[in-house]
């Protein structure tokens, strides 16, 4: 993947972070769009999820930059989805409410800045979907 794509990524999330309640607006966003979505996370700690997608989309960052742990991590989320019934338009739903978010919290969001949001997670996401 183009480093271009993970450094854009990286300094929209950063402004993203800087506004208060990006990932709330996000989950938010996510369990609106299905019925299906929000009953996955009837029992979730949304303290633990955020920190946890927090995470993981610094990971997806680091696994498109061809980083190891960024690979590992990936691998590991994709076994824990395997057993969750995630299934692959849950992902496609996931990408575009996370996509909305940032256009509503990233002050200079572009259609490049989605390109590198979407070229950044798909590189993530085709590795969830392969389990």
């Amino acid at each position: 993947m183009e480093k271009k794509y993970t450094t854009l990524f990286r300094e929209s999330y950063d402004r993203c972070l800087k506004k208060t309640g990006f990932l709330d607006n996000f989950y938010d966003r996510f369990f609106n769009v299905s019925p299906v979505v929000k009953e996955m996370f009837r029992k979730t700690n949304f303290e633990s999820q955020k920190k946890m997608l927090h995470n993981s989309l610094i990971m997806i960052m680091y696994a498109a930059n061809n980083k190891m742990e960024g690979k590992l991590h990936l691998e590991r989320i994709a076994q824990n989805h395997k057993h969750l019934s995630i299934h692959a338009e849950h992902y496609d739903l996931w990408l575009n409410c996370l996509v909305d978010s940032v256009k509503k919290y990233d002050p200079l969001f572009s259609e490049e800045t989605e390109k590198a949001w979407r070229h950044t997670m798909a590189f993530g996401i085709s590795v969830m979907k392969e389990y």
